[in-house]
């Protein structure tokens, strides 16, 4: 079964500009007929929090399930692959979406950061299901989760909250965990930010994380799904594609300004990751 990237509303999480602008996505569901949805097994680079209302369905995560049920919640933490099989056709959630390596951003160098990394591998240690985590569990999203407030700090406030509240419950751990988050990316996806528009190598980046090409190579690809120069190659064409909407500039002047110094090659993966050349996705912006 082919894997797929979660996109939400559209948008992929890793579009590092959507999810570092609001890192945190909080909203109840209302009733849905799942005979309409497609499942498909996929992964995402956010953490999905799921509060079961009502429904019932296994949670497979990467080779193992899990039965879920009314009063379960559900953590999948990022880049873990897996699917949610419905056994109804009814489906009432709260969810919430946590791009942890975003929100980290906004703790690096803080008081805060070593309690929040503790936060965010405990998400990675327990189980994915929690059955009936706890009979407060409902008054606490009531009261903590469903803000009205579309504020970025309101929204980590209620996440801070939810991970204080998690630490503090009997959760049952998932013993065949291994934590997958490594802080030190966050750095790495900071440099990309920075650095986009310059020739980027994987000697060099590497270097300056004090890594090994190789170390850096494998944990890359293992962290997100996808090889450093793939994942270099995207990020510029997103770029790219915000320049192609917002900007005057022509095709090859955002190829440049974005860090491709080929005009040929620019086209060429422009197209790869969208489908059609860049004029033509201008086009289509304002038909």
């Amino acid at each position: 079964m082919t894997v797929k990237e979660y996109l939400y509303n559209g948008i992929s999480f890793r579009d590092r500009d959507m999810s570092v602008k609001n890192p945190v996505t909080i909203g109840r569901h209302n009733p849905v007929n799942l005979l309409k949805i497609k499942q498909e097994i996929h992964y995402h680079a956010f953490t999905e929090i799921v509060y079961i209302y009502e429904g019932r369905g296994i949670l497979q995560v990467e080779n193992k399930k899990y039965s879920f049920s009314r009063g379960d919640m559900i953590i999948v933490p990022s880049f873990l692959i897996h699917i949610i099989n419905h056994k109804c056709n009814v489906f009432n959630v709260l969810t919430f979406f946590i791009d942890i390596y975003a929100l980290g951003s906004w703790f690096e160098g803080s008081l805060y950061m070593d309690e929040y990394i503790k936060y965010i591998d405990l998400l990675y240690k327990i189980a994915p299901v929690q059955h009936n985590p706890d009979k407060s569990l409902p008054g606490f999203i009531k009261n903590n989760l469903q803000i009205e407030k579309e504020d970025i700090a309101s929204r980590i406030n209620a996440v801070l909250n939810f991970f204080t509240y998690l630490k503090n419950m009997k959760l049952q751990n998932n013993n065949n965990s291994n934590s997958r988050v490594d802080f030190k990316f966050w750095k790495v996806l900071s440099y990309i930010e920075q650095n986009y528009a310059k020739k980027i190598e994987i000697k060099q980046i590497a270097k300056t994380f004090d890594l090994t090409p190789y170390y850096f190579t494998r944990k890359f690809k293992y962290i997100f799904k996808e090889n450093f120069k793939n994942f270099l190659n995207r990020f510029r064409i997103k770029k790219a594609q915000s320049l192609l909407f917002l900007s005057d500039k022509s095709v090859s002047e955002i190829a440049f300004s974005v860090g491709f110094i080929d005009n040929n090659y620019f086209s060429r993966i422009f197209k790869k990751f969208t489908g059609i050349p860049a004029k033509q996705y201008r086009d289509n912006l304002f038909t």
